[in-house]
């Protein structure tokens, strides 16, 4: 139904494209719907990651999230956090803000 939708708007819009090319076109701008649907921008105030529990279950807690708009704080000022690890954050694409590891030596696995 979406397809034929998008060939009808093309049919008004571009009368002189073949129908091959309408074909073509329809495909890349579904395709390129699908891909921007991909990257989910969640949490724009940020978020801070405490323990390694809550950096474990990041990707239960907020599905489909691979775009963080604000900032990232790993860690505490006490150093007194059991972090270890960021592998549950391994599906973020970018950060918007700042990401910042405070007083985590023993990180392991980045």
């Amino acid at each position: 139904m979406l397809f034929s939708s998008y060939l009808g708007l093309l049919n008004i819009y571009l009368p002189s494209l073949s129908a091959m090319k309408k074909i073509i076109l329809v495909v890349f701008i579904l395709v390129i719907i699908q891909l921007t649907a991909f990257s989910q921008s969640c949490l724009p105030l940020g978020i801070t990651f405490h323990t390694q529990g809550e950096i474990d279950s990041f990707q239960v807690n907020y599905p489909g999230c691979t775009v963080i708009e604000g900032d990232v704080f790993i860690g505490d000022y006490g150093g007194g956090s059991n972090i270890n690890n960021l592998v549950g954050l391994n599906v973020l694409k970018s950060v918007g803000g700042n990401f910042s590891i405070r007083r985590e030596w023993h990180v392991h696995r980045i």
